[in-house]
């Protein structure tokens, strides 16, 4: 009866921990892709079966390549709520864009939205992060860098 009395507690005790663990890590800022932006919501990584991740609003991909080069053109193309303004980060292996193509834009009566952008000749082979976000929604994709 003791053990048995022993083993739920540490259950207990060892839940709490992790329970206080999980939610600080969440908490914390500076992550490579900071990306807890004007939706309120965060997203941060995607699991390795995930194309995609929406919170909010919904967002979907109506058009986007799954690779590019350095140099190509990438369109990208959204459907999302009417009349809404969207913004979009690009985030390369080496950091950040600083493209001026990265402005934002505002869905039709359909909610359609896109952006054209140069893909940086010199960017380094492996992740395009992508997050396009509006007051109430944020979405995150990744599409493959090849040489």
């Amino acid at each position: 009866m003791k053990r048995l009395i022993f083993q739920i507690a540490l259950s207990v005790a060892l839940f709490c921990v992790l329970s206080v663990m999980f939610t600080v890590s969440d908490d914390v800022e500076g992550d490579v892709f900071d990306i807890k932006e004007q939706s309120g919501e965060e997203i941060t990584e995607l699991t390795q079966n995930e194309t995609y991740k929406c919170v909010g609003a919904p967002i979907e991909i109506t058009e986007a390549p799954r690779r590019v080069r350095g140099g190509d053109t990438l369109v990208l193309t959204f459907k999302g709520e009417t009349y809404t303004e969207y913004s979009i980060k690009l985030y390369y292996p080496s950091g950040l864009s600083a493209s001026d193509e990265l402005v934002s834009k505002k869905s039709d009566g359909k909610g359609c939205f896109g952006w054209e952008i140069t893909v940086s000749p010199n960017v380094s082979v492996g992740k395009l992060r992508i997050s396009v976000l509006s007051e109430k929604s944020h979405l995150l994709t990744d599409i493959e860098i090849i040489g």
